[in-house]
């Protein structure tokens, strides 16, 4: 027998030790996801059509293969379960007494595939459906798949690794949370930094678009923006493209005074509307659980809290700042000034509203 090279895939029916099959498999699954990530989409943004239409090539190509890996994990999986059959000399009144681990979370892996095909294969229509659609509603949706990619086969491999108790090979699911979260935090500054002196009057408008145009560009120039959607990347650049017109055109328009306090309006609107990221399954999770965590740390009334204590509590809920005014307002205030009356309110609302939505997903 030729022994498979070290680089291939398992096959449905491995020669190689089961063990051996299953390694392969998952440096398989962290190699797939790290060429998914090495697509960086906001590189082809403003290029030439050829040049997205080979990103999407490439998009849907690392699609094809991911759904060819998970009918891999399928079968190594029916594997795994045959030897739940009887061996010689046991009954059917024997399995009861074998030893048998319940799914964490409730997710089986045929969960986790099942849910992993619907996403890949949704975006694959969505991929062939934008074939002829202008380049940035492509490039959103190249964006989409690749994430689905990195998303499923995460889970993936996570599920893997929970049945045969080793580590996960793939720490997509830990780098997305941390992205969401600095994402909302510098959604949460720029919105902040634009909108805190409420509207503008006509005396200071120009001056207050050239701030926002300011802060767009810092927002903009920071290593986390390639992470952002494309569509939010593609309105935070025209905001600033229309301030800029906006500046150059000024004298010539009679109502300039007006158009530019619509304008600001608009980038108010489209600012407020970044708020939205609190929506994502990975922030409404992790706050969830950080809200319940710190819950037990913070007394109830007027009952005296230990100053140490409550500096760990304002740390680690630093990590929520974006996910609402009030929790910010406390945030911001001197840690040694708060009072656990006035914040542990706050999170018993915020447990209730996230424990509603944060629904456990498997991918």
């Amino acid at each position: 027998m030729t022994e498979a090279p070290a680089e291939a895939l398992p096959s449905g029916e491995p020669e190689l030790p089961f063990g051996t099959a299953i390694d392969m498999l998952k440096a398989h699954l962290a190699q797939l996801c790290a060429d998914a990530a090495s697509v960086v989409v906001a590189d082809y943004e403003g290029r030439a059509d050829p040049h997205v239409a080979e990103i999407m090539g490439r998009a849907e190509a690392l699609a094809v293969s991911a759904l060819e890996t998970l009918d891999v994990v399928d079968v190594l999986y029916v594997e795994v379960e045959s030897v739940d059959a009887a061996v010689d000399g046991e009954t059917s009144a024997d399995w009861d007494d074998r030893p048998s681990t319940p799914p964490i979370d409730g997710n089986s892996i045929e969960d986790v595939l099942l849910l992993a095909r619907m996403g890949l294969h949704s975006r694959m229509r969505l991929l062939r459906a934008a074939s002829a659609r202008p380049s940035l509603e492509r490039l959103a949706v190249i964006g989409s798949t690749l994430r689905t990619i990195q998303k499923s086969l995460s889970a993936v491999d996570r599920a893997l690794s929970r049945v045969e108790d080793v580590e996960p090979s793939v720490r997509f699911h830990e780098r997305v949370v941390e992205r969401s979260l600095e994402v909302r935090q510098r959604y949460a500054e720029l919105a902040r930094f634009v909108l805190r002196d409420g509207t503008p009057t006509a005396a200071d408008v120009r001056d207050r678009l050239l701030s926002a145009s300011a802060a767009i560009s810092r927002t903009l120039g920071l290593p986390i923006a390639v992470h952002l959607r494309t569509e939010d990347r593609a309105l935070l650049m025209m905001s600033r493209a229309r301030v800029r017109e906006w500046l150059l055109r000024r004298e010539e328009t009679p109502d300039h005074l007006a158009a530019g306090l619509h304008l600001f309006q608009d980038i108010a609107a489209t600012i407020t509307m970044f708020s939205e990221v609190n929506r994502r399954e990975e922030l409404l999770q992790h706050d969830a659980r950080l809200v319940r965590e710190v819950l037990a740390d913070v007394p109830h009334g007027a009952l005296l809290w230990d100053p140490e204590v409550r500096r760990s509590v304002l740390q680690r809920l630093q990590r929520m700042r974006g996910r609402c005014p009030a929790l910010d307002a406390i945030l911001d205030a001197p840690p040694d000034s708060v009072a656990a009356r006035d914040l542990r309110p706050i999170l018993e609302d915020l447990d209730d509203l996230l424990a509603a939505v944060a629904i456990v997903d498997p991918l």
